[in-house]
């Protein structure tokens, strides 16, 4: 709506300076007066800055009227500005129209909006006296309204005076349906528009017909009308009209919950009614939100209900009724149709055989051609072709011998026209015919299903081309597709090589009659074709009479087997053609405008097609390599949303290593889930570690998680990297995860034992050393000392690789040491029978024990095959070991027993210079060392030796040590 329009301007009235003194003097009656006024009355001053320019004005005076009219307090208005009473808009528009009334000396009458109080007033101004303005307002805001409403109704009634003439012209009732909701949803702007039809014995209502926003999808076919039961009740018997379905009263949550299914957040539903209580037919507009819906606009859709039913019934009729509107019509000359009457020429047996032209119209003449002067009297069959005078003939006489009208579209070969035709029996033997020259309008049909043919080809030919598995079976199926759809010789596809000057064909189709086209073509062959494909689609009716073509251009389609081709090409940039494919015929062919839009929207959803088709192949490979290696690798491969932080994937080797079941992967897959394996020491730190990789870091770091599956603890050693998207975003985070705790494990114990074995050598250092100054000692010659020293490292060297060989953690027994010795001297193989080892398997010696130890049972074999029972020829060795228990605060000890019998032993004097240094190990090295009690005596017939040393027993399996 306008804000302001002025009426008309006229000049001020005169008044006399006596008439002004009258008037001053009856100042009484004056304020009755315009107190009492029906318009509103304002007396202003105006304001001017510098430049003489009003720029507000101030009142003065105001009468009731007017203090009824806005509002406004007069006593408190009186002495103010107008820009201080009105909004800054009204000010700016009032000021400018009163101001004229000061500056021209006009007095302007507007008819303005004032937005402070959302009124519409005429307004007249008028000067009064220097730089005073008298203003006049007649408050016109029920006419304003009156307009708006008839000029909301004249472009109803224009809307619906359009739907009349739009309708009437469908062809068919499904047609005046779609039209009619076309039009309505266009005109009101809704989310949907469909037609409702009422099945109340099936308790459906069925949408046949429907129009909705591109971005929502259809309604269902059908609906329970029990599932709406307030609404139905309303449509019973009025138009059902919904602002808002949450707040309707009287509507259940399931009745709500199922509009909300539908997409309905707002109805009108107008319902034509067949007599009380039996609904039959409904147009309908909706709006996905709430919406105040006018009652202009819900009359509005009563008024296309009706007027479309009334439509859609007019077209069923006029399918099935005659089309005849009378018998008999005056044949004149002005008649828009063209007229014949005709005679009718029968057989001998009766039957029909001629027609005779008895009289024409005027517009027939110009249909036709004909002078109609020079035909009347003359035989059909004499004008027209034969096989016109045939088809024509068998037309009309049905309507001759029946009685009945005809009405057919029929095609002529004489005049190469259509014509929609009625034929009527006029008198006996006469036919009165009806000709409509209908070619444009089957020109037009012809495009149109052309169109729709074309249309649903192609949506066929997308659907079919998207289940093929590989770029090639694109391509063949297009081509064969297309091939069969336009009847075509030969259809192929062309890539462009212009640095080669050839293009290639690696796939085509022809008909079983033709061969094959060359696998490749040179360019240069085709120079003016060429030059056309390399800007538009190039289109050849006859090869032999193209004018644009060269006797090379001619010749080399010739060998290709064409006369007539659509070539689509596809171009990257101008001037630099990629891929075509060409539809060719051997025979000259007119192409329509149609056929050759196919073959363009063919080429270009192939295309797409075939690029989709190598991207797929490309992804499905990469995908496949890709998970070939992830189940492959023995290492954790894991994916996370940067947003959700959700396991997006994980490679088989997460359920192993982090011991869960299934594809989720701890839970639910979110990180919270997965932070519970992990030790809570290590939470904290982890967590921040992704956080650093979500904000594009890349973050490597070792944590220990619980083990889902059996509790226990591993090692993970984690590199997580940041995914970042093309435009830089960090989309999703990844990473590598390894289990180390067997690394971990080997690398401890390779501490373990670099601290072993320094303590070891440091041991053997000093025991070697020891043994040399020993042996020294006591040799009586070097050779003797280098003989002794041997044999002492020897045993040495064997108790040192016992410990070397036992795995990590493990201990040597006292069997396994004594065993390892006495083997030397043969307890093991055919000496056993010289020996007697009685004792427990499981008494471990520790480490620190074991060379002391062994050098004593050195000692002991050594002179027992010197000079004791492993020298004797009846001697026999006796070692025996026990588990003495505790005594008081004494703990238990290993008690070993060393006997040797069956032995002469020779005189004190007789024994070895330096025979008393494994007597010396036994009876001080090993207390001093060992804390062990030992005892050492020759016998009468051999050695007699006890060596107990403390022992524990442990914890976890009972073994001694």
């Amino acid at each position: 709506m306008e804000n302001s329009r002025e009426i008309s301007a006229t000049p001020p009235p005169r008044i006399s300076d006596e008439g002004l003194r009258a008037l001053r003097e009856s100042e009484g009656r004056y304020r009755a007066l315009f107190d009492n006024m029906v318009e509103g009355f304002a007396l202003f001053s105006v304001v001017r800055d510098a430049s003489g320019t009003v720029v507000d004005l101030i009142y003065r005076e105001a009468n009731k009227a007017l203090e009824h009219q806005t509002g406004f307090d007069r006593a408190k208005t009186i002495g103010q500005p107008l820009t201080a009473i009105l909004a800054p808009s009204d000010a700016a528009r009032f000021i400018p129209v009163l101001a004229r009334a000061v500056d021209s000396g006009e007095a302007p009458i507007v008819e303005e909006y004032a937005e402070v109080v959302d009124r519409w007033f005429e307004v007249s101004a008028y000067p009064h006296g220097r730089d005073e303005i008298v203003a006049i307002y007649r408050d016109i805001s029920e006419r304003k309204r009156a307009e708006l409403v008839m000029r909301e109704s004249q472009e109803r009634q224009a809307f619906l005076l359009k739907l009349s003439d739009t309708l009437r012209a469908e062809p068919s009732a499904d047609a005046v349906a779609d039209q009619a909701l076309r039009m309505l949803f266009k005109q009101m702007a809704p989310d949907r528009c469909y037609v409702g039809i009422y099945r109340l014995a099936e308790d459906t209502c069925e949408f046949p017909h429907q129009v909705q926003d591109d971005r929502l999808p259809p309604l269902l076919a059908r609906v329970r009308l029990s599932d709406f039961p307030a609404g139905f009740r309303v449509l019973l018997n009025r138009t059902l009209v919904i602002d808002d379905i949450v707040k309707m009263e009287g509507v259940s949550d399931s009745e709500r919950a199922g509009f909300a299914a539908l997409g309905v957040g707002a109805l009108i539903n107008a319902t034509l009614r067949k007599g009380e209580n039996d609904p039959l037919w409904a147009v309908a507009v909706a709006s996905t939100c709430p919406r105040a819906w006018t009652q202009g606009e819900i009359s509005l859709v009563e008024e296309v209900a009706e007027r479309t039913w009334a439509a859609v019934e007019r077209a069923r009729a006029e399918t099935t009724r005659n089309q005849s509107e009378e018998k008999y019509r005056a044949l004149f000359d002005n008649l828009a149709d063209g007229l014949m009457l005709f005679g009718v020429v029968r057989g001998p047996r009766g039957e029909i055989i001629n027609l005779i032209y008895r009289q024409a119209n005027k517009a027939m003449e110009n249909q036709a051609g004909f002078d109609r002067a020079k035909i009347i009297g003359q035989q059909f069959s004499d004008i027209v072709t034969p096989g016109d005078a045939e088809r024509w003939t068998a037309i009309f006489a049905p309507a001759i011998n029946s009685g009945e009208p005809v009405t057919v579209e029929e095609y002529s070969e004489t005049l190469d026209r259509w014509f929609s035709v009625n034929a009527y029996p006029h008198g006996e033997d006469e036919i009165a015919v009806f000709y409509r020259d209908i070619s444009e309008r089957k020109a037009a049909d012809a495009a149109l299903r052309e169109s729709e043919d074309n249309q649903a080809f192609l949506l066929k030919l997308s659907d079919v081309l998207r289940a093929e598995p590989s770029a090639e079976a694109v391509a063949d199926r297009a081509l064969r597709m297309l091939f069969e759809q336009m009847g075509l010789d030969r259809c192929y596809v062309g890539i462009y090589r212009l640095e080669e000057d050839i293009a290639e064909f690696p796939h085509q189709v022809h008909d079983d009659s033709l061969p094959p086209v060359p696998a490749r073509i040179r360019l240069s062959d085709f120079p003016d074709a060429f030059r056309i494909a390399f800007d538009q689609t190039l289109v050849i009716d006859d090869a032999t009479t193209m004018k644009s073509f060269s006797d090379s251009d001619r010749a080399s389609f010739g060998g290709l087997g064409l006369r007539a081709a659509i070539a689509a090409t596809l171009r990257k940039g101008a001037s630099n053609p990629l891929w075509a494919i060409v539809a060719g015929s051997t025979r000259p062919r007119a192409w329509t405008p149609g056929e050759v839009s196919l073959v363009e929207d063919v080429a270009e959803r192939t295309w797409a097609a075939v690029e989709r088709a190598r991207a797929e192949a490309a992804r499905r490979d990469s995908e496949e390599r890709f998970r070939e290696f992830s189940d492959a690798s023995t290492n954790v491969l894991w994916i996370r949303d940067t947003k959700t932080m959700r396991m997006e994937f994980a490679s088989p080797a997460f359920d192993k290593i982090y011991g869960t079941v299934g594809s989720d992967h701890s839970g639910d897959g979110r990180l919270r889930s997965w932070a519970r394996l992990i030790k809570p020491e290590n939470r904290k730190s982890v967590l921040a570690n992704f956080r650093r990789v979500r904000a594009g870091e890349r973050v490597e770091q070792e944590f220990q998680i619980r083990r889902a599956s059996d509790g226990t603890l591993r090692w993970i050693h984690d590199t997580g990297f940041p995914l970042r998207d093309a435009n830089g975003e960090v989309r999703y985070i990844a990473g590598l995860g390894a289990d180390i705790t067997d690394a971990k494990k080997t690398t401890d114990r390779q501490g373990v034992l670099v601290a072993e074995l320094q303590h070891r050598t440091r041991n053997l250092i000093a025991v070697v050393r020891a043994l040399s100054d020993r042996t020294l000692g006591n040799a009586a010659s070097l050779e003797d000392f280098g003989a002794r020293f041997r044999l002492r490292l020897s045993a040495l060297s064997r108790v040192q690789g016992l410990l070397s060989h036992l795995a990590a953690g493990e201990k040597i027994t006292f069997k396994e040491l004594l065993c390892s010795e006495l083997a030397v001297y043969g307890a093991t193989d055919g000496m056993a029978y010289k020996f007697t080892l009685e004792g427990p398997d499981d008494v471990v010696l520790p480490s620190r024990t074991v060379q002391t130890f062994a050098l004593a049972i050195h000692e002991l074999a050594t002179n027992a095959l010197k000079y004791g029972a492993l020298a004797a020829a009846d001697g026999h060795l006796f070692v025996g070991w026990r588990i003495d228990p505790p005594v008081g605060n004494d703990p238990p000890c290993l008690h070993v027993e060393w006997r040797e019998s069956g032995v002469t032993m020779p005189d004190v004097g007789a024994l070895a210079q330096g025979s008393g240094y494994g007597r010396e190990l036994i009876e001080r090295a090993l207390p001093y060392q060992l804390k062990a009690k030992t005892t050492y005596e020759l016998g009468v017939d051999g050695v007699r030796c006890t060596i107990a040393v403390p022992i524990s027993r442990t914890t976890s399996n009972g073994i001694w040590q």
